[in-house]
């Protein structure tokens, strides 16, 4: 395990690092001095005179526990001392989930937990190999005659036929200097979507302070469920090497990663910033991809993220004018004005830089090449040029020159259209491209009067579109990096703010101007907080409402949008839908959360329900997740027809 250093003992460790401190210091030997000496002063100089050197202390075993065997003498350790009824069962048949070899550690006949062996052989695999046997060989034991290892494990499944990919790690036990057990682990990789701290009072008293969702699935897993676990850096956005079993990850740590632009590509392997890598992907990176290059245990790249260095620099340009005058030496200049649209909605207009058509007839964006011309702008028609309200939109990649021109770049990423756009909280599809959560829409629409309006959405479960052109913007693996839709936004998911209100009294302070601020502790999205409003209060405020509200200036206001958030009696349910009303609503992608009231009696639950400003309760807390049951309430937004993207269902206890 290693010797901790001086720094160690003041920083943060991990459950494993201090599992293993605590487990040495079980295993040490007690020590004893036949005589401690005698202790002389010479002015401020203490002298020890005649202490004999420590000597283990040893004892006749009765059991047999952590060193010797039964009526053998043996070394006492701690933990025979102080934790006499401690036990260690050695047993052929025991192991842990990875399917070790391991002991079982009691104490007073009650099971403490299962450890693994330390293995006699342990490397991490630099390349594939086809047989496991041939890789002991070759790496370890060139005189191994056995014909074969059994048993031998890949993450637990004794099916393993013995092939090692490049960033296993085997661990390999031997008897009689023969190997006989092996046990590969072999790490996937996954991103943290999200770490919340919103847990039932079961797993807080069991001693969960967390869990965390991967986005490689729905699974949310307790932090006492994850080996490896660090609180510190196991952060939402982190990107973990892990090995998933069941409700528990029984093998995790941060994935190694290195930044910056691939060079060259040489032998199949590729060069970020200068240091070739091994890859253990399915796709090569390409020369000029740019972004966050995580490593296996091989210090392969197992994966690819260049969401950190996306480009922006795209256009939607919905409109051209185009104009013949004269400039200060009377020669008469065609000059074309682009009216865009940047990624984050913003309206821009720009002079920019085009070329003609030989014939002088059409009108072109320059694309600095001399054989060939960027998108069409205008059409020339008798001695006007004909654009206005017949433009055909264009994406592009641009940048503005010294002339403050809008010139045409190269763009990184893949451009693409789609004619007949549909997209919504179960339709990711783009044409032929995937939009994720964190794809970026913008709503360009024309008001009919020639004035366009844009909006903005992250994330397609944020979005209902219909058959309407898009055009996106899309990395190498076909995700949609940002969508340009020409619609209208009207259609747009209500991304709105919700929060629980865990009392109906705010906290009340002035600000220096005079303002009263009312502060109400809540909980957002599992996580408990405060909202603060100015100049107001929540009306018709009670424990346990859930209410929509925005951020204005740094301070809450509701969010009044007519039949935005819904509050109902559940009249029918499943596992992922609730009717209200006898109108079906399908929840299987939604954020679902359930709101505890908790009450002194039952008395107080009815009077409640009746009238829930006159009740104080004794707690409301918010955990994720729920069950839906007949005459429950339900609060919950809408998405688009039958779907909801918000439910938090109300449960009273007392």
């Amino acid at each position: 395990a290693g010797v901790a250093s001086a720094d160690d003992m003041v920083g943060t460790m991990t459950r494993d690092t201090a599992a293993k401190m605590a487990f040495n210091t079980l295993k040490a030997d007690l020590v004893e001095y036949q005589s401690n000496g005698t202790d002389i002063t010479i002015g401020d100089t203490n002298i020890n005179v005649g202490a004999t050197k420590a000597e283990s202390v040893t004892v006749k075993k009765d059991t047999a526990t952590i060193a010797g065997t039964k009526d053998q003498e043996g070394t006492v350790q701690f933990a025979e001392r102080h934790f006499p009824k401690l036990e260690l069962k050695d047993a052929t048949d025991v192991s842990d989930d990875l399917k070790h070899p391991s002991n079982k550690w009691m104490n007073n006949g009650k099971e403490i937990g299962t450890y693994a062996k330390e293995a006699d052989i342990t490397f991490v695999a630099t390349k594939d190999y086809n047989g496991v046997v041939d890789a002991y060989k070759d790496l370890y034991d060139k005189n191994y005659s056995a014909t074969g290892v059994d048993p031998k494990y890949l993450n637990g499944d004794g099916s393993w036929k013995g092939e090692i990919k490049a960033g296993d790690i085997v661990e390999l036990y031997m008897t009689d200097n023969k190997i006989t057990t092996a046990v590969a682990t072999r790490y996937g990789i996954a991103k943290i979507a999200d770490v919340s701290t919103s847990l039932t009072k079961a797993q807080k008293e069991e001693g969960a302070t967390c869990k965390i969702k991967l986005d490689a699935s729905s699974t949310y897993y307790l932090d006492t469920n994850i080996a490896g676990f660090d609180a510190d850096t196991y952060v939402e956005g982190a990107y973990i090497l892990y090995v998933a079993k069941s409700n528990k990850i029984v093998a995790s740590e941060l994935a190694e990663s290195v930044t910056g632009e691939v060079t060259a590509i040489k032998g199949g392997k590729v060069s970020v910033d200068g240091t070739f890598y091994g890859v253990s992907m399915s796709d090569t990176p390409n020369i000029g991809d740019e972004g966050v290059f995580y490593l296996n245990k091989a210090d392969h790249i197992m994966l690819f993220d260049g969401s950190l260095s996306k480009s922006d620099n795209y256009a939607y340009i919905y409109n051209v004018t185009v104009s013949d005058k004269p400039n200060a030496d009377g020669v008469t200049v065609t000059t074309a004005t682009v009216y865009y649209v940047t990624v984050d909605g913003t309206k821009v207009s720009a002079v920019a830089k085009t070329e003609m058509s030989k014939d002088k007839n059409t009108l072109f964006l320059d694309d600095g090449k001399d054989a060939t011309q960027g998108p069409k702008l205008a059409v020339k028609s008798g001695e006007d040029w004909a654009v206005e309200g017949n433009f055909e939109p264009v994406l592009v990649a641009f940048t503005t020159n010294s002339d403050k021109q809008f010139v045409l770049a190269k763009e990184k990423d893949v451009l693409g259209y789609a004619t007949t756009a549909t997209v919504d909280k179960t339709h990711p599809v783009v044409g032929d491209k995937i939009a994720t959560d964190d794809t970026t829409f913008v709503f360009v629409k024309d008001n009919g009067k020639g004035v366009y309006k844009t909006s903005v959405a992250t994330g397609y479960k944020n979005v209902s579109i219909k058959e309407k052109s898009a055009y996106t913007v899309s990395n190498k693996d076909g995700k949609v990096l940002y969508c340009f839709v020409a619609a209208d936004n009207g259609n747009v998911t209500t991304a709105a703010d919700l929060a629980v209100l865990l009392s109906k009294t705010p906290t009340e302070t002035k600000t220096a101007d005079g303002d009263t601020i009312y502060t109400y502790d809540v909980v957002i999205k599992g996580e408990t907080t405060t909202l603060s409003f100015k100049g107001t209060t929540i009306s018709e405020a009670f424990d346990g409402k859930v209410i929509a509200y925005k951020m204005v200036n740094n301070y809450a206001e509701l969010d009044d949008r007519a039949d935005l958030l819904k509050s109902d009696k559940i009249d029918k349910a499943g596992s992922d839908y609730f009717t209200v009303g006898g109108t079906y609503y399908g929840t299987a992608d939604a954020a679902v959360y359930t709101v505890t009231v908790e009450f002194k009696n039952e008395a107080q639950k009815d009077a409640y329900v009746s009238d829930p400003d006159s009740v104080n309760v004794q707690s409301v807390t918010v955990s994720e997740g729920a069950t839906y049951d007949k005459d429950e309430t339900v609060y919950y937004t809408v998405s688009n027809t039958n779907v909801a993207n918000n439910v938090y269902v109300v449960e009273f206890v007392y």
